[in-house]
């Protein structure tokens, strides 16, 4: 009988992992944890990304890869080791995937210019007086982005 009861739960949890994507024996990935030290970087600047993955009792697990991906490749890039690189001002959403099970995380990130300009064609107005502004953003290596 006891024989019966460990084939059946090693069938059961062999089954359940690679139902799951995983390899047999592979403890179970619960959800990706995600942080880096701030939740922005300035434009042409890179920010260090930390990945983890968790089992169901928030244990951490060893020895996994990760799949890096950003929502608008046009404000960011990503490598494969987690550096996120600001390209144009905006918000982006990045994608980690732990390979093995498919479990994902998204984190949102800011992508700041490094300089605002705004200037003007007059030096001083009357009230009830209107003047058009011009503003300017600038990477952290002096080039001009896309307001």
């Amino acid at each position: 009988m006891r024989q019966r009861l460990f084939f059946s739960a090693f069938l059961v949890s062999t089954l359940g992992a690679q139902a799951f994507g995983q390899r047999v024996g592979d403890p179970i990935v619960s959800s990706v944890l995600v942080t880096a030290p701030q939740n922005y970087v300035i434009a042409a600047r890179t920010l260090q990304l930390s990945t983890r993955a968790l089992n169901p009792r928030g244990a951490l697990l060893r020895n996994r890869a990760f799949q890096y991906a950003v929502s608008d490749s046009l404000r960011a890039s990503i490598s494969d080791t987690g550096l996120l690189r600001g390209l144009q001002v905006g918000p982006v959403d990045v994608t980690v995937t732990e390979t093995a099970s498919g479990v994902a995380s998204v984190q949102r990130y800011y992508i700041y210019p490094d300089k605002v300009s705004i200037a003007s064609s007059v030096t001083s107005l009357q009230v009830g007086e209107t003047s058009k502004l011009a503003i300017q953003l600038q990477d952290a290596d002096g080039k001009t982005l896309a307001p």
